[in-house]
C-alpha cells in the first residue's frame, strides 16, 4: 500500500491505484540479442552461398544449376511455354 492510500479501505486504495496511478511499463535493452541475430544471419547467408558457389571458380555449382533448372521448368509449366536447354561440353 502506498503513502498515497495508507489508512483507506482496500476496496478505495485498489480503485485509486488503478485509477490514478496508471500502468506501469517495463523495457529491456535488446541491443546485443538483435545484434547476434543479424551476425547469425550474416553467417546463415555465407554458408548458402558457399554451398552454391564453386571456391575455386566463383561460378555456380550442380546444385545451383539443379535448382535454377527445376524454377524455369516449373515456370515453363505454368506459363504454358515450351522448355528449351541446350548443353555444351
Amino acid at each position: 500500500m502506498s503513502a498515497l492510500t495508507s489508512g483507506c479501505h482496500p476496496r478505495i486504495s485498489d480503485c485509486f491505484l488503478r485509477k490514478h496511478l496508471g500502468r506501469l511499463w517495463l523495457f529491456r535493452n535488446v541491443t546485443e540479442r538483435i545484434q547476434a541475430e543479424h551476425k547469425s544471419q550474416a553467417a546463415y547467408e555465407e554458408v548458402e552461398r558457399l554451398a552454391i558457389v564453386d571456391p575455386l571458380t566463383g561460378i555456380a555449382n550442380r546444385r545451383r544449376f539443379e535448382e535454377c533448372l527445376d524454377g524455369e521448368w516449373r515456370r515453363a509449366i505454368r506459363e504454358q511455354h515450351r522448355f528449351r536447354w541446350c548443353s555444351l561440353k
